[in-house]
């Protein structure tokens, strides 16, 4: 009954802030999304590290900026997202992740999540078991009328600077391979792969392996 109950109040939020066709468009596509998700789906993450020792400090460049969330932000990033992610949000802050929220004068353009060592699932999820003193930048999210303007960077900037601070050590992250500009700015910061993290669900199977990274072609 949960899982109807809060079917419902997506749809809702949908038609609310999208308007009827637009929703039932968006309800069609995520239908079909997790349909086929259900009978296969892959992902191939290739999973980078930065050793922060000699992390540079990071200030975001001005009309921008960073910081971790409240749960009091959550009210206005309703506005923008489905009722469905602000639960997942308080969840995971109960876990005991932190939330950084980009802001570009005061107005929400994007947010990204960091976990250490006592949360495993996420950790897990990337083919990881993380030690004391390590952490997993786990995603970053802009959104679509703040794009083109570097704030996806800057969160992966920001964070392990964050974290640095606060006396971790080292700090994963994952790019998936079908996503170039990720892999880019990953290259460009300076991070180093460490594995490829496969999944496939098949049929509501899951399965995850991990392998080496290829090594890069000598020029």
């Amino acid at each position: 009954m949960n899982g109807i109950r809060r079917a419902r109040e997506d749809l809702a939020w949908y038609v609310r802030h999208l308007g009827v066709l637009r929703a039932a468009r968006r309800v069609a596509r995520l239908c079909l999304d997790a349909a086929s998700r259900t009978i296969y789906s892959r992902s191939d993450l290739v999973v980078h590290c930065a050793d922060l020792e000699r992390w540079p400090d990071f200030t975001p460049p001005g009309g921008l900026t960073i910081r971790p969330a409240q749960a009091s932000d959550f009210h206005r990033l309703a506005a923008r997202l489905p009722l469905s992610v602000i639960r997942g949000f308080r969840g995971r802050m109960r876990e005991g992740q932190i939330m950084f929220l980009a802001e570009v004068e005061g107005v929400p353009a994007g947010y990204a999540w960091m976990c250490t060592q006592p949360d495993a699932r996420a950790p897990a999820s990337r083919g990881l078991q993380l030690e004391p003193g390590e952490g997993l930048h786990w995603s970053s999210f802009t959104f679509e009328d703040f794009r083109q303007r570097g704030i996806y960077t800057a969160l992966q900037r920001f964070s392990r600077s964050y974290m640095k601070a606060r006396g971790c050590v080292r700090v994963y992250g994952g790019a998936d391979t079908r996503n170039p500009a990720p892999l880019r700015m990953m290259k460009r910061l300076g991070l180093r792969p460490v594995h490829l993290c496969r999944v496939r669900r098949v049929l509501g199977h899951r399965r995850q392996w991990v392998e080496p990274v290829a090594p890069a072609p000598k020029p």
